[in-house]
């Protein structure tokens, strides 16, 4: 019997997910916490405010997406990507930002980073898509737990994305990409249709 190679979709999906694989990063606890707390708000905040009729479920949701942001900005962002971030206030009381980056990103365990940025997209999408329903839906109550939970996350990420050269350096190498294909894509068109550019 002969052995044949996974087909290529098969593959892809083995590498996604060997990509997010929790046994392998160097730092499973930080991967798991810097998950939990957005899991725990968001399936709280789904699923446990149609169970329940009461105030709980918007006290776990608050609470947990209040810990996810403490941990992602004290612990997670530092351990699992090496970034950090806080605000200071001068003399004369203006606040600025401070953000710190490791020298050399590309030492970071690619599992950790990969788990770590994944989190910090996918729950803000999430959360996106929550107050853009209850918008719809003129949930005006549930839009102002969506607006707080949405203010910390999207805090984090922006704030995160600016500590890394890394990170910037892919958005602008992919718009580039975009960009150019995009370009090159009209062009053929243009070409095709047999008018000048």
């Amino acid at each position: 019997m002969s052995s044949q190679a996974n087909p290529p979709e098969e593959q892809k999906e083995s590498t996604i997910l060997q990509n997010y694989d929790i046994t392998k990063a160097a730092h499973p606890g930080a991967c798991l916490f810097s998950v939990l707390f957005k899991a725990v708000s968001v399936f709280s905040y789904m699923v446990l405010m149609k169970l329940f009729d009461s105030q709980i479920p918007i006290i776990v949701t608050l609470l947990s997406a209040s810990l996810d942001f403490w941990i992602n900005k004290n612990v997670s962002g530092r351990v699992l990507v090496g970034l950090r971030w806080w605000s200071e206030f001068k003399d004369d009381g203006q606040e600025i930002w401070v953000f710190e980056c490791k020298v050399d990103e590309s030492k970071n365990n690619a599992i950790d980073s990969n788990i770590f940025w994944g989190s910090q997209i996918v729950f803000t999408i999430a959360w996106v898509a929550i107050i853009i329903s209850n918008i719809m839906t003129f949930g005006f109550f549930k839009i102002s737990i969506n607006a707080f939970v949405l203010v910390m996350v999207v805090t984090n990420l922006l704030a995160y994305y600016r500590c890394s050269r890394a990170q910037q350096d892919r958005v602008k190498k992919y718009v580039t990409k975009k960009a150019t294909e995009a370009a090159v894509q009209a062009a053929k068109n243009q070409i095709m249709k047999g008018s000048p550019i």
